[in-house]
């Protein structure tokens, strides 16, 4: 679910950048924006989460238990999906102000 939430959002935001299916190369624009924007994700969960819960994430990322860590990540963190529309919005300001 998140992936397509996250490919829905990539697809809008090059088009509202300016780019066009037809004439621009979407799959390497997604390739560019994708780390970017999990940076971002990453970056903005481990500012909410205590040092104990960054720790146990980690572990499980560590064990490449990533689909464990996401369900805890969005049990600790409130209201985790305004949470990350927040997150997406704000890279989206971000990334049109760098396009424009």
């Amino acid at each position: 679910m998140q992936q397509l939430q996250e490919d829905d959002f990539i697809y809008n935001l090059l088009i509202e950048a300016g780019y066009s299916p037809e004439n621009d190369d979407f799959e390497a624009l997604k390739e560019e924006i994708e780390p970017l924007l999990m940076d971002k994700i990453f970056s903005r969960v481990f500012e909410e989460l205590s040092n104990d819960q960054r720790k146990e994430i980690m572990r499980l990322f560590d064990a490449k238990k990533e689909a464990e860590a996401l369900s805890k990540i969005e049990k600790m963190i409130p209201d985790y999906d305004n949470f990350l529309e927040e997150v997406f919005q704000e890279f989206a300001e971000e990334y049109l102000r760098t396009v424009k």
